[in-house]
């Protein structure tokens, strides 16, 4: 199917992008998302009134296939991301795009955007964060403004990991130089930062490698792997 502009998600850097998540351990690991650029917006109409489940099955307390409300997100870089439909091919059964009607009577429109292919637990230097490697399929793009910090992952294999999503709560200052330097990393992993010269942008046509604990998301640079 191909994607159609008009459904193309634009997510500026105080945008909140709220996702609904299937778990892939018991189904396929369909992702839906919402967005808003709306900050007061959504956190006084959208966010309290939001279900903790979206359930197509007439039974959703037993549904393996159901989608959990996450945790809302607010990029706290100062990038654009583009949030592309799912660019897979995704059952008949379930809708590309969805009405969801809020409790306050609100409806927000839903969009397939990803699928969850994997997610591998990492040992970390510190119990204090828990990582995860995982492959989602999607397509995205993320522009990060000359001027502004470059924050990165190197892997074993020197593979480059860099910073796409970070919350505003994380207590670290993701717009420093050597602001994640006490950041507790995968084992054998490192850290690296700069700033950039100029305009980066890093796509995605399809899979997405990517570094997750509990603040932060880092994606691999293109042809990394």
């Amino acid at each position: 199917m191909g994607n159609s502009m008009a459904s193309v998600n634009i997510v500026v850097s105080t945008g909140f992008n709220q996702e609904f998540r299937q778990n892939p351990q018991t189904s396929p690991g369909y992702i839906y998302n919402y967005l808003t650029s709306d900050e007061t917006y959504f956190v006084n109409q959208i966010a309290p009134f939001l279900p903790k489940y979206v359930s197509f099955s007439a039974d959703p307390e037993n549904d393996p296939l159901i989608f959990t409300t996450d945790e809302p997100g607010q990029n706290a870089l100062p990038c654009c991301s583009t949030i592309y439909p799912y660019p897979g091919d995704a059952p008949a059964s379930l809708p590309r795009q969805l009405g969801l009607q809020l409790s306050n009577g609100i409806t927000v429109q839903l969009q397939l955007i990803a699928r969850t292919l994997s997610f591998t637990p990492l040992a970390s230097e510190s119990s204090d964060e828990q990582w995860a490697k995982g492959e989602i399929e999607r397509q995205t793009s993320v522009t990060f403004p000359a001027g502004s910090v470059l924050q990165e992952i190197i892997g074993p294999e020197g593979e480059r990991y860099a910073l796409v999503a970070a919350f505003s709560d994380s207590g670290y200052d993701v717009d420093s130089v050597d602001g994640l330097a006490d950041l507790p990393l995968p084992t054998g992993y490192s850290y690296q930062s700069s700033v950039l010269t100029s305009y980066l942008t890093l796509a995605v046509e399809k899979t997405a490698h990517i570094l997750i604990c509990g603040s932060f998301n880092f994606q691999l640079f293109p042809g990394g792997d």
